[in-house]
């Protein structure tokens, strides 16, 4: 690998998870929420366009060769998909208390177009460039050592502009894909009819169930609700109610999320609605 697309920068990531992160459908009416990264709604263009900020104390390797192996040219791009704004990134976390080798593969219909392994110290991180240059589902295979491994899809919406992939190493779990973004998510739970309601919360993250809430509500009154996420990414959130059930799909990743999520349980039915933020 040549060039800026190719290249490998070590950066060094605090003790913690939740500190070393900043940071589908459906839009509300309401104003555009306020926020001081460079951004755009799905339904109203906000602020000047500008590069999302970049992570400080860096340090690039030079010692020895990039170990990493490709028979395309990168960006990758899938044929026919729409490009996104700013090609994907790729970004491996050994937030273990050791030193860690990591394999990471990357595919799209079984052709696998990018591979590395590279040995982090704990603490460490990877980062590589200009990976993939279309929307599209991308399969990402990552192996530790003790034949530790995961395998899931880095899913990337059209109107992603910054598309980012997160590998994550702790302890000796397996490793966690997702992108970089908040470790939690919240909903307020409003409720409007004249009797108490218990609302049940569930996020689900490809069909499986990650986070569970149960809360009750009083008549004509809110209820907020925190849910914790296992990593960024794009998620199912179920509510329900003796009044009905509603579902709705949510990202949490940085540059792409959701905000402003509310449930509210009316007479006979459970309303989900959110602001999705996009960075330009």
């Amino acid at each position: 690998m040549t060039g800026s697309s190719r290249r490998a920068v070590l950066r060094y990531m605090g003790i913690g998870f939740g500190a070393g992160l900043t940071g589908c459908s459906g839009l509300s009416t309401d104003q555009t929420e306020p926020t001081t990264e460079p951004v755009k709604d799905t339904t109203t263009t906000a602020g000047p366009t500008t590069e999302p900020p970049e992570p400080t104390a860096t340090t690039e390797r030079t010692d020895t060769p990039f170990p990493c192996a490709t028979d395309h040219e990168l960006p990758y791009s899938i044929p026919g998909a729409a490009e996104t704004y700013q090609s994907g990134s790729v970004e491996i976390r050994n937030q273990t208390a050791s030193k860690t080798t990591v394999t990471l593969a990357i595919a799209h219909d079984d052709n696998t177009f990018f591979a590395c392994s590279q040995t982090l110290t704990n603490g460490e991180s990877l980062s590589f460039d200009g990976v993939t240059a279309t929307a599209g589902r991308y399969t990402v295979t990552v192996s530790v050592e003790e034949g530790r491994s995961t395998t899931t899809e880095w899913r990337i919406p059209s109107e992603q502009n910054y598309p980012m992939l997160l590998v994550s190493i702790r302890g000796d779990d397996e490793p966690v894909i997702g992108c970089p973004g908040d470790r939690e998510v919240s909903i307020q739970v409003r409720n409007v009819t004249d009797s108490s309601a218990r609302a049940e919360l569930t996020l689900r993250r490809d069909d499986r169930v990650v986070t569970e809430r149960s809360v009750q509500v009083d008549p004509m009154s809110n209820t907020d609700v925190s849910l914790p996420l296992p990593i960024g990414d794009l998620y199912v959130l179920e509510v329900s109610s003796e009044e009905g059930r509603a579902e709705k799909r949510i990202s949490a990743c940085r540059g792409y999320e959701e905000k402003r999520i509310t449930a509210t349980i009316d007479s006979g039915q459970v309303e989900l609605d959110s602001r999705r933020i996009v960075w330009e």
